[in-house]
């Protein structure tokens, strides 16, 4: 005979993955929400994952002897660790802790239930312990990594706004030394007033001309100042040349200027920019983003929850119930053995064909009869069985079961 089921013991766990109570707001969220920042319930599935994983079995293993625990000397042959037949290799040891181990998640609550079997209350407990100690490692180093990512992305960019604004600087010196002048801007404001004052004496010069010319047309002055309202003239065309007559005038200059010092204003603002993104940053990674919190700790169990002794008797009996039911239906619905009929006149091999033909199909139909009778009793009694597995268990304590 096989010996009895052993008691399995459940411990039970429940927890929560949460994030940062106050998120950024603004354009800096949406920064750091590039830079890595996730949901908690794709965390909490992150955990769930890795609870069901070979890294974790693997990190309980160096915390708790898994194996002595699954081979306990109370455990029955079919439950313990390796059972017969079976390998002692770390797959056959993962199926058999996936048999042991379970996680749901609730959507509604968004809690984690994480139940563990084992055969000692002790070491059910011992072991969810040490799979939330793992579940909330994973969950550091996804913080570490959080942050470790969102401070690199920040310094990069910091880093690389300021070799902008050196880059541009320095075109900015080359472009002073190459055109020998501070500002393009003020030096053409200097040339334009010079212009203006010689525009204006030109003027005035070229009034008094014509009032010469006119009140004394014989006067020796009048070639005098015409000489010099022509060279007065030539300079004004010569200084305008220079500020905006070609390749070599201001113009250029000055529209390479701008183009520089616009430049450098970009630069110098997306340095600010970055420069806040990483005081966000640093302000962000020196708080907990996601965190794991535990809602039931783990419990050790007054008494075994399984086998589910009653749940399997109620099963057998109406196992034996329904095949006793069959049995009584097939014997008591058996046909009677056939009335002696007198010899027919027509060939033998005739009536035979026909009383074979009337007799077979007697049969069918008296075998559906009690097909039906039959299947009509076993699901009655597959509705007791699950009202009995439904409210059983809810009803029967420690006593009921052993």
């Amino acid at each position: 005979l096989a010996p009895p089921p052993a008691d399995q013991y459940v411990s039970e766990a429940k927890f929560v993955v949460r994030g940062a109570a106050s998120p950024p707001s603004g354009m800096l969220s949406s920064l750091l929400q590039g830079a890595g920042v996730s949901r908690a319930q794709d965390d909490t599935f992150a955990v769930q994952d890795y609870i069901l994983s070979r890294d974790a079995l693997q990190e309980l293993g160096a915390t708790v002897d898994v194996r002595a625990l699954f081979d306990r000397p109370e455990a029955d042959p079919l439950s313990r660790f390796p059972m017969p037949f079976m390998g002692e290799t770390n797959e056959h040891l993962f199926k058999h802790y996936l048999n042991r181990v379970d996680v749901s998640y609730d959507s509604t609550t968004g809690v984690t239930a994480l139940t563990v079997k084992a055969f000692r209350p002790e070491d059910a407990s011992a072991i969810a312990r040490a799979l939330l100690a793992g579940g909330e490692r994973l969950v550091n180093r996804m913080n570490d990594r959080q942050r470790s990512t969102t401070m690199n992305e920040a310094r990069r960019e910091v880093a690389e706004a300021e070799a902008r604004v050196q880059r541009i600087a320095g075109e900015l010196a080359n472009y002073r030394t190459r055109q020998a002048t501070l500002d393009p801007n003020k030096a053409s404001a200097g040339a334009l007033a010079a212009v203006q004052d010689m525009i204006n004496r030109g003027t005035s010069l070229r009034t008094q001309l014509m009032v010469m010319i006119k009140n004394s047309p014989q006067s020796p002055l009048i070639p005098d100042m015409q000489r010099r309202l022509e060279a007065l003239d030539q300079t004004i065309s010569t200084a305008r040349d220079r500020i905006a007559g070609g390749d070599r005038s201001l113009v250029p200059q000055i529209t390479e200027f701008d183009a520089l010092t616009l430049q450098r204003e970009f630069a110098e603002r997306g340095l600010a920019s970055a420069v806040s993104f990483l005081d966000t940053a640093r302000l962000n990674a020196q708080r907990q983003q996601l965190y794991l919190d535990e809602v039931v700790h783990p419990n050790e169990a007054d008494y075994a929850k399984y086998p589910r002794r009653f749940a399997d008797l109620a099963i057998v009996f109406a196992t034996l119930f329904g095949l006793y039911t069959i049995f009584k239906l097939l014997a008591g619905n058996a046909d009677p053995p056939p009335p002696s009929r007198p010899v027919s006149t027509k060939p033998v091999g005739e009536v035979g064909r026909r009383q074979r033909r009337s007799f077979t199909i007697g049969e069918i139909r008296n075998d559906n009869k009690v097909l039906r009778a039959v299947f009509f009793q076993m699901r009655r009694d597959i509705d007791l069985v699950s009202m009995v597995l439904v409210n059983g268990n809810n009803s029967f304590g420690p006593k009921s079961l052993t």
